[in-house]
C-alpha cells in the first residue's frame, strides 16, 4: 500500500509539468495495452495511468494556462500566433540541436561515442551502419571542438542558427528571403542528426525488446524537447526543458555500457579522458574568442 501512495502522490507532482505529463502518459498507456495484450493486471499501472489522462485534461482545460500563454506571446514572442505548424517543428528541430550541437555537451558526445564503438563493432563489414553512426558523432565534435575556427571561416551557418533560435525570426526553411544557410542549412543539420541517433539506437540494439526500451526511452526525450517549438515560451525557458533528452540519453548509455566487457569499459574511460581535454582546450578557444 505503501508503493500505491509513493507512486501516486509522485505522479500527481511531476504531472504538474507539461513534457513530464506527456512523457508519463505515453509511458503508461504502451504499458497499459502490453499488460493487457499479455492479459496480465497491475493496479498500479492502470491507476497511474488514470492520474496522467486526468492531469493531460487538467492542463488542456486549465484557463490559467490559455491566459500565460497569452501573455508568454505579448512578451517573449509577438508572431507566434502567424506561424505555421511547419515554422513550429522548424523551431522544435533547431532550439533542440543548437544545444547539443553547437554547445559542448559532454552527455551528448559520451552518447554518441557510445552510439559509434557499439555499432562499429556490431556491424565490422557494414559501411551503411557506420556512417549513419558516424554523422551525429562527428557533427558534435566538428561543430564543439573546432567551433571557433568554423565560425571564423563559415559565420553564415552560425549566424543562421543564431536567427533561428531568435523570437520574430523564425520562418520557413524555404522561404529565400533569409537565405540559404540561415534556414535551410541550421534545419537540415537538425533534422538529419535526429534521425539518424534514432536509426544509430535501432542498429544497436536490433529486434529486441531492449530495442523496443530504448527507443521509446529517447524517442520520449525528444518528443518533449520538440514540443518546446510548438510553445511561446521556447526561446526564454532555457535548457532547462532540454532535462529530459539528456535523462534520456543516459539511460540509452547505461544500456549501451552494460552490453560491454569489463575491458572495453576501461577503453571507455581513456576516450573519455581525452574528451575532457578537448572540451578544455575548446573552453580556452572560446573565451579567447570573446576577449
Amino acid at each position: 500500500m505503501y508503493e500505491f501512495l509513493i507512486f501516486s502522490l509522485s505522479m500527481i507532482f511531476s504531472c504538474n509539468s507539461e513534457q513530464m505529463c506527456a512523457v508519463l502518459f505515453t509511458v503508461y498507456i504502451i504499458f497499459t495495452i502490453y499488460l493487457l495484450k499479455e492479459k496480465k493486471i497491475k493496479p498500479l499501472i492502470f491507476i497511474m495511468l488514470i492520474i496522467s489522462i486526468i492531469s493531460l485534461i487538467f492542463i488542456f482545460a486549465c484557463p490559467g494556462n490559455k491566459v500565460r500563454t497569452k501573455q508568454e506571446i505579448s512578451l517573449y514572442f509577438e508572431n507566434f500566433e502567424d506561424l505555421s505548424i511547419l515554422n513550429k517543428v522548424e523551431i522544435s528541430l533547431v532550439s533542440t540541436m543548437q544545444y547539443f550541437m553547437f554547445n559542448f555537451n559532454i552527455i551528448y558526445v559520451i552518447f554518441t561515442l557510445l552510439l559509434l564503438i557499439r555499432i562499429y563493432k556490431k556491424y565490422e563489414n557494414n559501411l551503411i551502419a557506420k556512417a549513419i553512426v558516424t554523422v551525429p558523432f562527428l557533427l558534435g565534435i566538428i561543430f564543439n571542438v573546432f567551433g571557433p575556427i568554423l565560425q571564423s571561416g563559415f559565420p553564415e551557418i552560425y549566424n543562421g542558427i543564431a536567427f533561428m533560435n531568435t523570437p520574430n525570426n523564425a520562418s520557413f526553411a524555404g522561404n529565400t528571403d533569409l537565405g540559404f544557410t540561415k534556414s535551410l542549412i541550421p534545419v537540415l543539420l537538425s533534422g538529419i542528426n535526429l534521425g539518424l541517433i534514432i536509426i544509430s539506437v535501432y542498429l544497436c540494439f536490433g529486434n529486441t525488446k531492449k530495442s523496443i526500451v530504448a527507443l521509446l526511452c529517447i524517442l520520449a526525450g525528444i518528443c518533449t524537447r520538440m514540443l518546446m517549438g510548438f510553445m511561446p515560451s521556447v526561446y526564454v525557458s532555457g535548457n532547462r526543458t532540454q532535462l529530459i533528452f539528456i535523462v534520456s540519453m543516459l539511460i540509452v548509455s547505461v544500456l549501451l555500457i552494460n552490453e560491454e566487457t569489463k575491458d572495453v569499459l576501461k577503453k571507455y574511460i581513456n576516450i573519455l579522458i581525452v574528451f575532457e581535454i578537448l572540451t578544455f582546450m575548446n573552453n580556452i578557444a572560446l573565451s579567447l574568442n570573446v576577449r
